[in-house]
């Protein structure tokens, strides 16, 4: 490893040892131009990197693109929904836990207002909707979710890290969740920690999840 290397990834350790979240800014600022750094288990996209409709992308990785959600979303929220939970959802849970989770029946005008409601944010890439999450006034993140075609290449970190960027510049303390078991990975590889395991029960079908947290450090003032 050559010594920009070297100081790259020490760069990056010290971002993940302090905050967790490697946002589009910290790469910027770093302004990275080697290629294939790991760090905490997170691939950052280098080498030939570049903006692409305010994303940063490579050569070897698609851009994911964070937007607000729009009112004409809502159908394939919900089909992005019920894939996600009927694909991924089903190593963590049993058949009948992933049916009641997710039916085949899913109201979207009740979907759509549960998006309304609070802030909610769409992750695209290679032009498709490719995940989705949002952020409630106190903090709390009610859905996470990545279509399967996108899963483990860094969609629910991106969708993380842009929550973690709005809760500290709009000065929260926190950011707590409800996150499966199959979701808790993706949370506590941004900072999250279990609080509690629980049950619930969703349409007479009881499963686990955790309530998480993590705790937000004020942004510097500029």
């Amino acid at each position: 490893m050559g010594t920009k290397a070297v100081w790259l990834y020490r760069s990056f350790r010290s971002l993940l040892d302090s905050c967790a979240v490697v946002s589009r800014q910290h790469l910027l600022h770093l302004g990275v131009g080697v290629r294939g750094v790991e760090a905490g288990g997170l691939r950052i996209p280098i080498g030939r990197e570049k903006m692409r409709g305010g994303s940063l992308c490579s050569d070897d990785m698609p851009a994911i693109a964070i937007r607000p959600y729009r009112s004409d979303d809502v159908s394939d929220l919900v089909a992005l929904f019920r894939a996600s939970v009927r694909s991924l959802g089903r190593r963590d849970y049993t058949h009948a836990q992933v049916q009641a989770w997710a039916p085949d029946l899913i109201d979207e005008s009740s979907f759509a207002r549960r998006c309304l409601t609070k802030s909610t944010w769409i992750a695209e890439c290679e032009h498709r909707i490719a995940g989705f999450s949002d952020i409630e006034s106190d903090g709390h993140i009610d859905m996470l979710y990545v279509h399967p075609d996108f899963h483990r290449r860094g969609v629910a970190r991106a969708l993380l890290a842009h929550i973690h960027e709005i809760a500290q510049t709009r000065g929260m303390e926190r950011l707590y969740t409800e996150a499966s078991i199959t979701a808790r990975p993706a949370f506590e590889a941004v900072g999250f920690q279990v609080v509690t395991a629980q049950t619930v029960t969703v349409r007479g079908e009881s499963m686990t999840n955790y309530r998480m947290e993590k705790q937000i450090n004020r942004a510097p003032r500029p």
